[in-house]
């Protein structure tokens, strides 16, 4: 994942903010953009330009992105969960979804 790119306080705290949401849904398979932005308290276009901005992700791309980052924690943890755990952990219903993006991420 790139580094965030905040050039003021505000944006730090708009990053801090993104991650804590993210931890609290991450196992919401139903968490929409939408609602990300509502929980930031902005509209979702701006939600769109903030995130492009501050992370150079889409707000789509993100909660991939972070689902995929807890994902690749869980699975190289020693608690040997299986893919299906992990998957429903980190909010995908399928764990071939998941064995797919983790695969195409190795290539």
């Amino acid at each position: 994942m790139r580094p965030a790119l905040c050039s003021s306080d505000k944006d730090k705290f708009f990053v801090e903010k993104m991650g804590r949401i993210m931890e609290t849904q991450l196992g919401n398979p139903q968490f929409t953009v939408d609602e990300f932005a509502s929980m930031m308290g902005v509209g979702r276009s701006i939600f769109y330009r903030k995130v492009r901005g501050v992370t150079g992700y889409s707000p789509n791309e993100y909660i991939r992105i972070m689902r995929m980052k807890k994902a690749a924690e869980l699975l190289s943890s020693p608690e040997n969960l299986t893919v299906a755990e992990v998957s429903y952990q980190v909010g995908i219903n399928d764990p071939f979804i998941l064995v797919s993006a983790l695969n195409f991420s190795l290539v």
